[in-house]
């Protein structure tokens, strides 16, 4: 799995090549929920204040493979 443009010069046989779409505001709020619910919960919540908060962190959650490097 790569983000590198440069990447795209290789191609290998028998692998499928996808995009993955950005997440919109439902959607982080979704992950969120479901990624910490059975141990913290409340890092949900705090996670979600956060992004409101700050929008160029906001605009890194909507790139899923990074939303979940929260702590």
């Amino acid at each position: 799995m790569t983000c590198r443009i440069a990447a795209r010069e290789y191609i290998f046989k028998s692998f499928v090549e996808v995009e993955v779409a950005d997440f919109d505001d439902q959607q982080i709020q979704t992950f969120a929920h479901q990624w910490f619910k059975l141990k913290k919960p409340e890092k949900a919540k705090k996670l979600i204040q956060k992004l409101q908060e700050d929008k160029p962190i906001k605009e890194l959650a909507t790139i899923n493979l990074l939303l979940g490097h929260y702590n």
